[in-house]
């Protein structure tokens, strides 16, 4: 993969707080003022171009790859998930590294501290907000299909999600489905959707509505939900340009 990342970050026109702002009585955000420049600019990064990358520990040798990451309810990235293949005389497992110590070159693999004197120190679980850590203490029947509670969740359980948009009459109705999430300073700024063919199979960028807890804003979506519903009528969806992936960041 090829995902340049640098450390020189851009603000978004239009953040979160603006966005809620927007909101009205009828349950819909207009797009007014939103653009795709912040999320063409150095220093965003899209996510599907982070999964699968090639990961070194602490001494340079390749001990794994990008499997996962973790955010909290307000969008915040909180740890990078890597799978650690069957080295140090461990089988197959998996780390979760805080993502204030995870580093990302603009070519080449994710560079973790993770050592094999240090890899006991970097459970998965300890982001996981499943029963034994310090995000909460709920009993898990069925982790695979279990919403992590205490506001965490991970990027695969939204990747591929159906997203649903209202009509002009304000029912919901079928749009497409989520491909990506565009991440800067940290924090998710758009999410991907390609369009269903019956709309026109196009792929656009949508302010993301992850995090919007506390302003006037609905929460549209929690881990394993049915779909990701965005509060946008049909005829504002449309307003928008195709979404060019490739530009991410400025590549």
């Amino acid at each position: 993969m090829t995902r340049i990342l640098a450390t020189t970050a851009l603000a978004l026109s239009a953040p979160a707080a603006a966005l809620a702002q927007q909101y009205t009585d009828a349950g819909t955000f207009t797009l007014e003022g939103w653009n795709y420049d912040a999320l063409y600019a150095t220093g965003s990064w899209n996510v599907e171009d982070l999964l699968d990358r090639k990961v070194t520990g602490l001494t340079g040798e390749e001990i794994g790859e990008v499997e996962d990451l973790v955010f909290n309810d307000r969008g915040e990235l909180l740890a990078l998930v890597a799978e650690i293949g069957g080295i140090w005389d461990i089988a197959d497992t998996h780390v979760s590294v805080p993502w204030q110590d995870v580093e990302i070159p603009n070519v080449g693999p994710v560079g973790v501290p993770v050592t094999e004197d240090s890899v006991d120190q970097f459970s998965v679980f300890d982001y996981s907000g499943l029963a034994g850590t310090e995000i909460g203490d709920k009993i898990v029947a069925d982790v695979e299909q279990e919403a992590l509670h205490g506001g965490i969740w991970r990027a695969s359980d939204m990747l591929g999600d159906f997203v649903r948009i209202q009509d002009a009459d304000e029912a919901w109705m079928n749009f497409g489905y989520v491909t990506d999430l565009v991440v800067q300073d940290a924090m998710i700024r758009a999410t991907v959707v390609n369009t269903d063919p019956a709309i026109d199979g196009g792929v656009y960028a949508y302010p993301p509505y992850v995090g919007q807890t506390g302003t006037e804003a609905p929460a549209n979506w929690v881990p394993h939900s049915a779909t990701y519903d965005m509060p946008i009528l049909r005829g504002d969806a449309s307003t928008l340009p195709s979404f060019e992936i490739d530009k991410v960041g400025g590549q």
